[in-house]
């Protein structure tokens, strides 16, 4: 009886991690879409402009999957993430016209403050 209590103990928990899993993965697609959806909009995106800043954040998602992976065996990946990201950024220079690329430039800096905003209070509260 304890056996039988036991396996669909283990077999409830990997149906629950699977599931947490594949939420994580499809929370993470979505938050790309998001992302991707901002961008478009909030510079007035072309479809050609569109479509290759898909493919650039494609790319980038791939490279970021890479890093985790290697970070994952115990690789130093230091350093690496923003080494993407400035390269990430280069790529859209060329897609964007200058005015759109100050547009994400200003963005990306409100975007980071505000996330430095949000961490100190916590931070605060920590100590």
């Amino acid at each position: 009886m304890k056996k039988l209590m036991m396996t669909i103990a283990l077999a409830a928990m990997t149906a629950t991690f699977a599931q947490a899993q594949e939420k994580v993965a499809r929370d993470a697609e979505a938050r790309a879409e998001a992302n991707h959806e901002r961008i478009v909009q909030g510079l007035g995106l072309d479809k050609d402009q569109t479509a290759k800043i898909q493919e650039i954040n494609a790319d980038y998602r791939a490279k970021l999957e890479e890093l985790k992976s290697a970070r994952a065996a115990g690789t130093d990946v230091s350093g690496k993430r923003r080494d993407l990201e400035k390269a990430r950024l280069a790529r859209y220079k060329g897609v964007l016209t200058p005015e759109q690329y100050t547009k994400l430039e200003t963005r990306l800096k409100e975007e980071k403050a505000e996330r430095k905003a949000n961490k100190q209070p916590a931070q605060k509260q920590a100590q």
